[in-house]
């Protein structure tokens, strides 16, 4: 499994299943946009961000791609290997 490490102007929002990765609070959290729906999850963790993201991408038609925000350069190893 990888995903391609895009910036915030490269995702395409209205195509793709953006998973951003950001330090919070001491911490590493994910938010998860899906193309198709009209909400952002934010706080999540890294790891079950990553399992939404791949059901939303099994169960949406056309399988839109994964793609990964990381602009912290913070590449947690569940990530691994991003291109």
């Amino acid at each position: 499994m990888s995903f391609r490490k895009l910036s915030y102007n490269e995702a395409d929002f209205d195509s793709q299943i953006v998973i951003a990765v950001l330090y919070s609070d001491g911490k590493t959290e994910a938010s998860l946009h899906h193309p198709f729906e009209s909400a952002t999850r934010v706080g999540l963790e890294v790891s079950h961000a990553i399992d939404l993201a791949l059901h939303q991408q099994a169960i949406t038609p056309d399988n839109p791609e994964v793609v990964v925000i990381d602009e912290d350069g913070l590449r947690p190893s569940s990530f691994a290997p991003l291109i």
